[in-house]
């Protein structure tokens, strides 16, 4: 039986980074998937340099953070980055570290992590008098929901000896890092967007921090009955490049959008025929061919290709047909769209591209929120990448209402 905590995906995408002199600004695209449905955000995070964050949303509501409350700023080589692991606006909101400051606010003594006002217990450790974690910590896996946690030693900051992964009282990964830091031997590790509707664990050997050899990839259904089970993988040469037959999973795999993708690399970049495959949510592992194309030896999409959508899960089967010339799209291309499993892609949209990659002429394009319950499409032209003219909007293929008139510049 379907439960509604199995049908919940999220992903936040940086689309653009701007520097100042006194504060960072990230424009950012939150997309959810919801009990079959899509919904797609636009939010801005600024970062007042040292002090606090601000996201700010489409809708213009501002959500107002310190930065060490939520650890969702670090710092790599002088440069200031967001942890995408914690950007979830569900994280930022509801979840917050306390703790005291040195002398020169550095954090120090025992810390630790609350969730919605109400202390997460055992979650936390000890900083020193110079603001470095030691000793025994217990930390959030990211997007687990407060239901998954990492344990193990810090030494000067440094994570150090055995690593576990606990998710709902039970551990399923981990391995050990050297005296300096850094991950050697066997490792189960977690994907990045390891959650409920996406138990997806990574198994295979590192040394010094490099993948080596055969890594294989597994994914437990989400339900109480089910099991981890094999469904890709592949070898890594000893210079930590991909090499031979792979079977890899879409950025977005979860529950409702099991997409995989079968081919050859060589040298670390895909080469040949590679395969796309979809698996329909809790059955039978029987996967079926959705799409495919070929790479060409600059690891460059070339000659004719099927490809799902961004955001191809159950309720949204939506596939795009076309020619690429050395990873540009050219000419005529397809959009096409089923209602599920047992009936047949139909054509739905489309349009052209010209020879530098621009969309061209009569397009008709799908909704961001595209899915079975809301078919909306748009209808106009396109000059040199950009709309103009009059563009019409439908649903269910009736016509709802004109877009405004795009100005020629």
């Amino acid at each position: 039986m379907k439960q509604n905590a199995y049908k919940s995906y999220q992903r936040i995408q940086i689309k653009k980074e701007v520097e100042h002199s006194k504060f960072k600004e990230w424009y950012c695209e939150m997309v959810n998937h919801f009990n079959g449905l899509v919904f797609i955000r636009n939010f801005k995070i600024i970062f007042c340099y040292g002090k606090e964050i601000e996201l700010i949303f489409d809708d213009g509501k501002i959500l107002r953070k310190s930065v060490d409350q939520v650890d969702l700023i670090y710092k790599d080589q002088q440069k200031y980055q967001i942890n995408e692991g914690l950007m979830s606006i569900e994280f930022v909101k509801n979840f917050q570290w306390q703790g005291r400051f040195g002398e020169n606010e550095q954090k120090i003594g025992n810390w630790n992590a609350f969730w919605k006002g109400e202390s997460l217990q055992y979650v936390g450790g000890l900083y020193c008098i110079r603001g470095k974690k030691q000793n025994k910590w217990v930390e959030l896996i990211k997007n687990s929901r407060n239901q998954g946690y990492q344990v193990g030693r810090y030494q000067n900051d440094m994570k150090i000896g055995k690593w576990e992964y606990i998710y709902k009282d039970i551990q399923i990964g981990g391995g050990n890092y050297n005296g300096f830091g850094i991950k050697n031997g066997k490792w189960i590790e977690l994907s990045e967007n390891f959650q409920l509707s996406s138990q997806v664990i990574y198994i295979g050997d590192l040394r010094n921090g490099k993948k080596s050899g055969q890594w294989d990839i597994y994914y437990k259904k989400p339900n109480e009955f089910s099991h981890y089970e094999l469904i890709g993988g592949g070898v890594y040469d000893v210079k930590n490049q991909k090499n031979g037959l792979w079977i890899e999973l879409s950025e977005g795999f979860y529950s409702e959008s099991q997409v995989i993708y079968k081919g050859q690399y060589k040298n670390g970049k895909k080469v040949g025929k590679w395969d796309i495959f979809y698996q329909k949510f809790e059955s039978k592992r029987t996967d079926e061919l959705i799409g495919g194309g070929i790479y060409s030896q600059q690891n460059q999409k070339d000659g004719k290709w099927l490809e799902e959508s961004h955001s191809f899960f159950s309720n949204s089967q939506v596939i795009y047909r076309g020619q690429y010339d050395q990873g540009n799209k050219i000419g005529r291309w397809i959009i096409e769209q089923r209602l599920d499993e047992n009936k047949p892609f139909k054509q739905i949209g489309g349009g052209s591209y010209d020879k530098e990659n621009h969309k061209t002429g009569a397009w008709i394009e799908l909704k961001d929120e595209f899915n079975n319950d809301s078919s909306v499409t748009y209808y106009g032209e396109y000059l040199n990448d950009k709309k103009i003219g009059k563009w019409e909007i439908f649903a269910w293929h009736q016509q709802m209402y004109q877009i405004y008139n795009y100005e020629l510049t």
